[in-house]
């Protein structure tokens, strides 16, 4: 499927509009169709992220999402894919869906008005 993403106006779009002369397009797929980076670049091209077919950055920049949310998005998207020094993939992968849980409860906490986040 063919899908094309506004760079002028957040969203998704046909790429048929006036907006953007020309809108990026973007094939999705499942993570395992995805190009995963080969230059071994690991801070402008993690392999943990760029196993997708939109990185999570250009994701999270271009909806213009909060902080809260976007560390949601950022660590679910890796969990599993990044190892932390000293930890196998399945203690990594349960590291990150707990900075999850607890960006989640954080902004639970903020809505209910509690000074400790």
């Amino acid at each position: 499927m063919d899908a094309y993403y506004c760079v002028k106006k957040p969203g998704l779009c046909d790429g048929g509009c006036d907006i953007c002369p020309q809108p990026q397009q973007y094939e999705f797929a499942f993570m395992n169709d995805a190009p995963v980076s080969q230059d071994g670049d690991k801070v402008r091209k993690p392999s943990h992220y760029t196993k997708w077919q939109i990185e999570p950055i250009t994701y999270i920049m271009r909806n213009g999402m909060e902080f809260w949310r976007g560390n949601i998005i950022k660590y679910a998207s890796r969990a599993g894919a990044k190892a932390y020094d000293g930890m196998d993939l399945v203690e990594s992968e349960i590291t990150d869906l707990e900075k999850v849980r607890r960006y989640a409860e954080m902004r639970i906490n903020q809505l209910r008005g509690e000074i400790e986040l």
